[in-house]
């Protein structure tokens, strides 16, 4: 038994505790697969290959940016110049 009442307070608390730990999670995918991609990659590749919905990778980007940890870039892949982004120079 539980010692105490879930309020509804304590559970939109826990929600949002969960909703920043997922977000600093797919941060955290992103650096990781751009550790493996010094050229950059695009957000597409983020969202087909962490299986995020556009809008996430675009948030998960933005955030990204914004703190300086990554910047946008032009790379080449598949035969076609791409833009995308890679890890900012200083942080690798």
């Amino acid at each position: 038994m539980r010692p105490g009442k879930l309020t509804p307070e304590i559970s939109q608390s826990q929600r949002l505790r969960r909703k920043a730990a997922t977000f600093a999670r797919h941060r955290l995918r992103v650096l990781e697969v751009l550790a493996g991609k010094p050229d950059g990659e695009t957000a597409r590749h983020f969202r087909d290959t962490l299986k995020l919905t556009t809008s996430k990778v675009r948030v998960v980007l933005r955030s990204l940016l914004d703190d300086g940890l990554i910047v946008p870039c032009r790379f080449d892949k598949h035969e076609r110049r791409e833009t995308g982004y890679r890890i900012w120079a200083s942080h690798r």
